[in-house]
């Protein structure tokens, strides 16, 4: 079912009224106050320009992709409400994808060949921008994709705004060698990315005389930790990494602080949970860490502005986190590379794409040439009010490698050794 969010379909926007955005949680609120909508602006623009949001907002990726696409949303009410792209009107055009990559690849391919869509927005699971990456070739289209992956990929028709491993992965790897132990358990969701970060920490592992104790993974959506916990209280590692993905978060969490452990003694450093996702997991995950490329406990004037506007948007118990942050600085980053392109052409776009940059709620995102943003590392402490107290934050934004280094090097089998790596 496409959702076509269009203003001059809701009476009251055209007069300049106020309108109600109906968030994942909570009551419809003010989006954009009246005062602030040039509505004059958005009569004149009779041009519009189509862009697809694919998020999962059934099924148990849900849980966290719904806030994604309620940021973009945003985003694209303030482009706006500020006159639009090129003097064209912003029509989203909002896909449920089902938690399903089948889904993913099937709803995108239907927008680009029924509705002439090719700019997108979303996707979360490795899976499902593996099925989506096609289709955007083919319809020589360009996806933003806004979570942290495992990397060894890289698109002409994709701009990756999530964390590399080299910018998440990596960084918690030494901080949590040198300040909780050296020995480790892997929990992950089974499939790409987990198992590929954890084939990653196991790399580093060898390499810095860390003993990687166990390793174990559930499908998506599973709610039984009973038997990985077990196995963890009874291997007792110094640090658990956790990939596990969506919904089965609040399993994990509730099986392993039922089992007794705490915290102080076997804590959790998790790579896909952040504010969002607290909010439901509860104080199962107190004192435990992860580590992310933003947190809402940032205190910059630029953030705090955005939070007041994605609360008033959405209501005043909904939270931020990474994923949110990046899905809702996305379509800014479009836009600035449509008017630096001074058109929606395809080829003038992607040869435009590097350099492309706007301050976000984390900071300035520039885009690299490899289609991958620079991006801090920060690793925080979960508190009780299931918000981050920073422990640590790399010192500069740190260059996207998602080849993890093989990109820099030159020699005569690289792109031949790049093509295995992306299809193993």
């Amino acid at each position: 079912r496409i959702v076509v969010l269009d203003r001059h379909l809701c009476p009251n926007v055209a007069h300049g009224k106020e309108r109600h955005c109906r968030g994942r949680r909570g009551p419809p609120s003010p989006c954009l106050p009246s005062g602030e909508l040039n509505t004059q602006h958005l009569d004149m623009m009779g041009k519009k320009i189509k862009v697809g949001i694919l998020h999962s907002l059934s099924g148990t990726m849900s849980f966290s992709e719904s806030p994604l696409m309620d940021a973009a949303l945003m985003a694209f009410d303030e482009i706006n409400a500020e006159g639009g792209v090129l003097g064209h009107r912003v029509v989203p055009l909002v896909e449920d994808c089902a938690s399903d990559a089948e889904t993913y690849a099937l709803k995108s391919r239907r927008l680009t060949e029924k509705q002439g869509v090719v700019h997108f927005f979303g996707c979360w699971t490795s899976s499902s921008r593996k099925a989506v990456k096609p289709v955007m070739e083919a319809a020589d289209a360009l996806l933003w994709y806004p979570v942290q992956y495992e990397g060894l990929e890289q698109s002409a028709s994709i701009v990756y705004t999530g964390n590399c491993l080299n910018q998440q992965i990596e960084p918690a790897f030494h901080w949590a060698a040198r300040h909780l132990g050296r020995s480790c358990y892997l929990v992950g969701s089974d499939y790409i990315f987990p198992k590929t970060a954890n084939r990653f920490i196991r790399m580093l592992a060898s390499r810095h005389d860390v003993a990687v104790l166990g390793e174990s993974y559930l499908p998506l959506g599973a709610e039984n930790f009973v038997r990985i916990v077990d196995e963890i209280r009874k291997l007792r590692p110094a640090v658990v990494f956790n990939t596990v993905n969506g919904d089965s978060n609040l399993a994990f969490y509730y099986h392993f602080n039922r089992s007794g452990i705490r915290a102080q003694d076997i804590p959790v450093m998790a790579f896909s949970i952040g504010e969002v996702e607290l909010k439901d997991i509860g104080p199962s995950a107190v004192d435990h860490y992860a580590c992310s490329g933003y947190f809402q406990c940032l205190g910059t004037p630029g953030n705090t502005a955005f939070i007041r506007r994605y609360q008033a948007c959405y209501g005043k118990e909904r939270v931020v986190s990474d994923a949110v942050a990046s899905a809702y600085t996305q379509p800014f980053l479009w836009k600035k590379l449509v008017e630096r392109s001074g058109a929606f052409d395809m080829a003038a776009l992607k040869k435009n794409i590097p350099g492309t940059t706007h301050d976000g709620p984390g900071g300035t995102i520039t885009i690299h040439a490899n289609h991958h943003a620079f991006k801090p590392a920060l690793i925080g402490r979960i508190n009780t009010d299931l918000q981050f107290d920073m422990v640590w934050q790399s010192p500069v934004w740190i260059k996207p490698l998602p080849w993890l280094g093989l990109e820099d090097v030159e020699f005569a089998a690289k792109e031949l050794i790049m093509e295995a790596l992306a299809g193993s």
